[in-house]
């Protein structure tokens, strides 16, 4: 996104100048505004979206129209990696491997101590093996990988955080949600609540850069913030 010039041998960005001189938090923002490349933002609903609540995709689909309507953003509705498609089996099968490796002697000792839960996915990281567990450990390398080729098309992510409100104390088990997704294949992420539901609780979007790319999805986020496309948010 950011133009190069060839110097000495050696190409080098304006980018590269301004974090010389010590602007490289306001760079990344500073070029989407100011020149004429438009920040391109991929609206991916994942495959959890069809367990998603009505309200939450209401709420989502009307952000990314309120997106579309800013000059300087290019919206596109896209899938993700073919890549990705299994991404919370296979994330269960690593991490639940590696809790029943590192809670052994919790799980041997101390059972009593452990949620019902916690002891489910400690017993089923017992039935897995090696095999098993290094051929998830790989497909999560080559969804990383896919991801970062996605990112050469575009620069930013607008998913749902959950796929609706918190869960009530009586029924705490959460649906699959998109954000297991970002998490596995290790890109930065914000959640932003933009509206609430039917009980009045937070609904979230979440905003997803390439990985390392942190300093970018939040100057993106600023820009949002100062041109009261989203709320105020408190970046720690």
């Amino acid at each position: 996104i950011i133009r190069e010039k060839e110097v000495a041998g050696r190409k080098i960005s304006i980018l590269d100048i301004l974090k010389v001189i010590g602007l490289d938090l306001v760079a990344i923002i500073f070029f989407w505004v100011m020149t004429d490349k438009k920040i391109k933002i991929a609206f991916v609903k994942t495959y959890v979206w069809p367990g998603v609540k009505d309200y939450t995709k209401t709420i989502i689909e009307n952000f990314a129209k309120k997106l579309d309507g800013v000059s300087s953003i290019l919206i596109y509705e896209v899938e993700l990696p073919d890549a990705l498609l299994d991404t919370h089996l296979n994330h269960d099968i690593v991490y639940s491997k590696a809790l029943s490796y590192y809670f052994s002697d919790e799980y041997e000792n101390h059972s009593d101590l452990l949620s019902s839960s916690f002891k489910k996915m400690i017993e089923y990281g017992k039935t897995i093996d090696r095999d098993m567990y290094f051929k998830g450990l790989k497909h999560q390398v080559e969804a990383q990988e896919s991801m970062d080729s996605f990112f050469d098309d575009y620069d930013i992510i607008l998913s749902m955080s959950t796929v609706g409100e918190a869960p009530s104390l009586e029924n705490p088990v959460e649906l699959e949600d998109a954000a297991l997704i970002w998490t596995y294949v290790h890109t930065p992420a914000i959640n932003i609540p933009i509206a609430t539901g039917p009980n009045n609780l937070p609904v979230s979007i979440q905003f997803v850069s390439k990985r390392y790319n942190d300093y970018k999805l939040l100057e993106f986020v600023k820009f949002l913030e100062e041109s009261s496309i989203i709320p105020p948010v408190n970046i720690v």
